[in-house]
């Protein structure tokens, strides 16, 4: 793949007029704030009006179509993005006018007039945004639908292969260590779950035990993926996924990836920032007292790796 900048997108809004809403997602080069205004649109035919009227940037007029099974209404953003915020079906797919790209959320009921916006957790990258009603005898009027990125983030330019794990070979730390289980331990690229196979961290038992993996620089973390020991999975829970830039309270004062997670019964789990966070100090923290955190791996992403 050539070399290519994408934007972090934060939010899709919707003005329709009334119906059961399910969102698709398919990738522009426009740099306004609205990055669907005045695209290439289109729409299921037979229809009332013009799929322009629902990317002109005024409410105005609306793209309708007449009572159809499943209608549908489709902008083409130019060139893939990810967007985390839309109930969308994303992706770069054309393949039933994009109504089979990834779904995300939904589906979702507007009223009349509504106008709302949809997030999409874990971020979805595509170039076609589709808006249909699910159902026979529907009728589907659209009067704006814009896509906007997100204010806080910068643009970041994906080279070769997206889905580059941050965290492989970083350096990292942890508040004690127990059994020998050293915290770069993490990050050795070793999945193996064998306490045996000396690939797992452990520290002592303690309150709030935690370990950090130090990205280098500050990154976008949409992703953290995590190797539990299949010997003690019981112990993974109460877990707090912090990433940003300081190291008060030796990072566990960084914002907060979610609330708190658990994986006491699973050997292998994502968890995901939502909206993405920017950092260079990844922490994962046991929130209570008498325990032990123990981890096999950890990797973390920018882009989730379902949607590369």
């Amino acid at each position: 793949m050539s070399t290519e900048d994408h934007l972090i997108l934060n939010s899709l809004s919707v003005m329709i007029q009334t119906g059961i809403l399910i969102l698709l997602l398919g990738v522009s080069n426009v740099t306004a704030a609205d990055l669907a205004l005045g695209q290439p649109a289109n729409m299921i035919f037979p229809c009332e009006s013009e799929a322009a009227l629902a990317v002109e940037g005024t409410s105005a007029g609306c793209a309708v179509t007449t009572l159809l099974t499943d209608p549908w209404w489709r902008v083409d953003l130019g060139t893939s993005y990810v967007v985390d915020v839309v109930d969308i079906i994303a992706g770069d797919n054309l393949d039933n006018e994009g109504n089979l790209n990834q779904k995300c959320g939904g589906p979702h009921t507007l009223t009349s007039s509504q106008e709302k916006s949809f997030f999409c957790t874990p971020g979805i990258k595509g170039r076609y945004v589709n808006i249909r009603i699910a159902g026979n005898n529907k009728k589907l009027a659209i009067c704006e639908v814009s896509v906007n990125p997100n204010p806080t983030a910068q643009s970041v330019t994906f080279v070769s292969t997206l889905s580059v794990n941050l965290a492989l070979s970083k350096s990292a730390s942890q508040s004690s260590v127990s059994f020998d289980g050293y915290p770069v331990r993490a990050v050795d690229g070793n999945t193996d779950s064998v306490w045996s196979s000396s690939s797992c961290t452990h520290t002592n038992e303690t309150t709030d035990p935690w370990w950090r993996a130090d990205l280098g620089s500050s990154q976008h973390v949409s992703e953290v993926f995590i190797v539990n020991r299949v010997e003690a999975k019981f112990r993974l829970f109460n877990i707090e996924i912090r990433v940003g830039d300081s190291l008060a309270n030796n990072g566990n004062s960084n914002p907060r990836c979610g609330g708190l997670h658990s994986m006491a019964n699973l050997l292998k789990a994502s968890f995901y920032c939502k909206p993405r966070k920017n950092g260079r100090y990844v922490n994962i923290r046991l929130v209570g007292s008498s325990m032990v955190l123990t981890l096999c791996e950890v990797e973390v992403y920018s882009e989730s790796r379902g949607i590369l």
